[in-house]
């Protein structure tokens, strides 16, 4: 991904729905309020705009200005409720931009762990991943007359030090997933040797593998919930392995869980309840929706049938426009989704819309610019 990034920040001014309500009806307990950060990309700059659904205006900070950034060839986005970061690299090099969105610290930094000058080995950085504490580049080495060797650079952004581990696997070529807990890490890749799924756990201060699980073919994803390593099967069912303790407990059935690309992913919890995405059977003018699935019983608790098309209807009636949705977060506790929107006529005007799993407009926020992606920050009961 290459881009010219120029500081220049658009006015703030707030495009106004006819008839827009900003607060759901008041025979109905007030709905709290929700903080939340988005992000846009104007083809001039990279623009994150921070908000409360009980405030006017949002306030509009200019990330490329912040992090003077710089692409390389490669590039990866990664946004959570903690922080937003840019991992680029190109063969030997790389370039990291991270930013902790609860203090506003900015790191940044090039050429982890010096990685483009070791000339002495035919070797090219595959992907780059972090989180607050440390930065992990996976990388292939091409010794010569031997098979290619898949090793990870970790970086700590504490100490500057930096720590290089062969995994014990031997890695197709491609790239690497991973997900982070604190001083731990998981990758996932698929063994050469024997075509299968592999997650290595990975103490990152020691820069040593605890343990490798070896999956078959049934393994379709996971995810970490605290020190729990949920792992989902194909055959619509799932086992948790313990981080800690390194053991397998029970698990259970997931009939129609809405599972469809392999590897690991990242989401929200509420109990047994998990966030996931809902994809609507194609054509259509929705893509994907959010839904809440429900471990314990092994079905949706919300969501598991189609509500932005009643939410596109109520906010016509409202406002006299149809609209198009995008990109979403939700949270599993409250039930409340906040999603991207744009005016369907093809002009620029759109915000976000704060709705609930039954397609209810509960405000509709028009924004300067049109996010691209966007974070639920936190849940605000009203009176606090």
């Amino acid at each position: 991904m290459k881009k010219t990034v120029v500081a220049i920040l658009l006015p703030l001014a707030l495009f106004v729905f006819p008839g827009c309500s900003t607060d759901a009806p008041s025979s109905e307990s007030p709905v709290p309020v929700v903080a939340f950060t988005a992000f846009a990309n104007t083809s001039e700059e990279i623009v994150q705009l921070d908000m409360r659904t009980d405030e006017d205006q949002p306030v509009l900070v200019s990330v490329s200005g912040e992090f003077n950034l710089q692409f390389l060839q490669d590039a990866r986005n990664q946004i959570d409720t903690a922080s937003i970061a840019y991992y680029t690299w190109d063969n030997r090099q790389s370039r990291v931009y991270y930013k902790d969105l609860e203090t506003g610290d900015v790191f940044a930094e090039s050429d982890i762990c010096g990685f483009s000058g070791e000339t002495g080995n035919d070797q090219s950085i595959r992907t780059v991943w972090g989180n607050r504490d440390y930065v992990v580049a996976a990388y292939s080495r091409f010794p010569a007359g031997s098979p290619e060797e898949a090793r990870l650079r970790i970086f700590n952004r504490n100490t500057a030090e930096c720590r290089d581990l062969r995994l014990t696997q031997t890695a197709i070529s491609g790239q690497i997933n991973m997900l982070f807990r604190e001083g731990m890490l998981i990758a996932y890749y698929t063994n050469a040797d024997t075509d299968l799924p592999v997650l290595t756990l990975i103490d990152l201060e020691d820069g040593a593998v605890v343990t490798n699980l070896d999956l078959t073919g049934n393994f379709l994803a996971a995810t970490l919930r605290g020190e729990e390593l949920l792992l989902f099967g194909r055959d619509e069912t799932y086992e948790v392995f313990l981080t800690g303790s390194q053991t397998f407990t029970s698990g259970g059935n997931t009939p129609n869980i809405p599972l469809l690309s392999p590897g690991l992913f990242q989401t929200r919890f509420s109990g047994e309840v998990l966030l996931l995405s809902l994809i609507y059977q194609q054509p259509s003018l929705f893509f994907s929706q959010p839904a809440l699935y429900d471990l314990g019983g092994g079905n949706f608790s919300s969501g598991g049938t189609p509500f932005l098309p009643v939410l596109q209807e109520r906010i016509e009636l409202e406002t006299g426009n149809r609209v198009l949705f995008g990109n979403f977060d939700a949270d599993p506790s409250t039930g409340l989704v906040v999603i991207t929107y744009v005016i369907g006529d093809g002009s620029p005007e759109g915000g976000v819309v704060l709705t609930d799993f039954t397609g209810k407009p509960l405000q509709i926020i028009p924004l300067p610019i049109v996010p691209e992606r966007l974070v639920i920050r936190e849940i605000i009961q009203r009176g606090r």
